[in-house]
């Protein structure tokens, strides 16, 4: 009773009109504060920001307008000694998957779903490791 009557008095009301009264406000809140004006250092800054992003957009245009002048966006892989496509080569730096996730699943405490999207398996494949090498540990 004593809070209801603290929040009472700080309305300015009795504790039977707070009561009676709905819980709708009696007069709107202020949406936007008329007399408060736009902090100009953050105006400066937002347009500042956006002349930096205009000229690093020009400066790439440039550069690209640059390349296809002197040719080099037409110019593609080279072609291999036998005349053949080239075949995709893997970095060496790339693990096997299944090795990767086992490294992952011993080292780290990552979730079975980030371990899948970091090694491509499936989460099924990746649980099943988890439970294998679980398995041979109790044995």
């Amino acid at each position: 009773m004593d809070a209801a009557r603290r929040i009472a008095a700080r309305h300015g009301l009795t504790l039977e009109e707070a009561a009676r009264t709905s819980l709708e406000p009696r007069t709107p809140l202020p949406t936007a504060y008329p007399d408060r004006r736009p902090d100009p250092r953050a105006t400066y800054f937002a347009y500042a920001q956006q002349e930096a992003m205009a000229r690093e957009k020009r400066r790439w245009e440039d550069a690209v307008r640059r390349a296809r002048e002197r040719g080099l966006d037409d110019v593609g892989a080279p072609p291999s000694p036998r005349g053949e496509p080239r075949a995709r080569r893997w970095r060496q730096t790339r693990r096997d998957p299944q090795k990767h996730a086992a490294v992952l699943l011993q080292e780290t405490s990552l979730p079975f779903h980030e371990i899948a999207d970091i090694t491509g398996l499936d989460i099924y494949s990746v649980v099943g490791m988890k439970l294998k090498m679980r398995a041979t540990a109790l044995t």
